[in-house]
């Protein structure tokens, strides 16, 4: 005959939140101890909670979830999260924010039918900077920015969003006039914003972001900390013969590189991101109703869009129309070389 079980102090046990089924270690460790699932004693709250925080309003990532699992917790039963990040009251009571998308080191919801918000590491003030200079001196429609913070590891920005959506949802299925006059108006918006006056703070730099930051563009990105600044064209063609050779690029010297570059005597203000996905577009006419996305714009050499514009991971079609419509055009192969090592 076995042994009636005996119950021990709970002090014996790990605790564990109240209110939910022990986890599965707990109870291996119970029943070493002789008891069974029913007469584990009654946990006490811990302070601790058994699972990370994650954003309210949005479901759990994959890996909580497994956690949750593996602790003997449905879907149902695991822990409420705690809002974050504080956001104003006005802009949430219409409803819960619906996540957009994820960006490394950035989560973008949709708080209402007319508000968005950009929250991460990644968010900081330059993108902000970025905006309010092209909407002060350009007809350009950028999103109106109606909140902002920023600490030294995270940022949140909330803005207005653009009417339309992204060309690169109808870009395959425009004929080509369609393309061809898409393509112009695209320049056309680029000049208007090459005009920015550089704000005289800003007159030491010849390549930085629009709050006069260091432009984090994998090309020029700085091997040292602090970063050195960029004050000519020079400066800016070593930095990159510099990041071609640290990463072990060897098919040309750095005098080789130097001399494929392009040179530019002209600093820019620069969206640094033109692509389909960042130009929003009518639905019907195929208007452009606005440029999204600023948070690497600032100013750069003359070429730096054109350059942009033909990265490898942009839609090939669009990249040869926009180069068929482009004003002016630069010799790209200093280029082509470095992007083989960097990317």
């Amino acid at each position: 005959m076995e042994a009636p079980l005996k119950k021990v102090p709970a002090a014996l046990l790990p605790e564990w939140i109240s209110d939910l089924p022990p986890p599965v270690k707990v109870q291996m460790e119970a029943r070493e101890k002789g008891l069974d699932d029913d007469t584990i004693p009654p946990p006490g709250n811990v302070l601790a909670a058994p699972l990370p925080e994650w954003s309210s309003d949005l479901p759990p990532p994959p890996w909580i979830l497994q956690t949750a699992r593996v602790n003997r917790l449905d879907d149902d039963t695991i822990p409420p999260p705690r809002r974050v990040p504080p956001a104003p009251p006005s802009l949430l009571e219409s409803g819960l924010p619906r996540p957009v998308m994820l960006q490394m080191g950035a989560r973008i919801n949709r708080l209402d039918d007319d508000t968005i918000g950009k929250s991460g590491s990644r968010v900081r003030p330059r993108e902000e900077a970025a905006m309010r200079l092209v909407a002060k001196h350009t007809d350009v429609l950028v999103p109106d920015v109606q909140y902002s913070t920023y600490n030294e590891v995270h940022g949140d920005l909330f803005m207005s969003i653009i009417p339309g959506s992204p060309l690169s949802v109808h870009w395959e299925k425009l004929d080509d006039q369609t393309k061809e006059r898409v393509c112009h108006d695209i320049w056309n918006l680029i000049g208007k914003f090459r005009q920015i006056p550089k704000p005289p703070e800003l007159n030491n730099f010849f390549l930085c972001s629009a709050d006069g930051s260091c432009s984090q563009d994998v090309f020029i990105e700085d091997l040292e900390s602090p970063p050195r600044p960029l004050v000519d064209d020079d400066a800016v063609r070593t930095r990159i013969s510099e990041r071609y050779y640290h990463y072990y690029g060897r098919r040309y010297t750095k005098e080789e590189i130097l001399s494929l570059l392009p040179h530019s005597q002209a600093s820019v203000f620069t969206h640094c991101d033109i692509a389909p996905r960042n130009i929003m577009v009518d639905d019907h006419t195929y208007q452009i109703t606005g440029l999204i996305d600023w948070e690497f714009a600032g100013w750069y050499p003359d070429y730096w869009e054109y350059l942009r514009i033909h990265k490898y991971n942009n839609n090939e079609d669009w990249r040869d129309w926009m180069n068929r419509t482009a004003p002016q055009k630069w010799d790209l192969a200093g280029f082509v070389a470095v992007s083989r090592v960097l990317f």
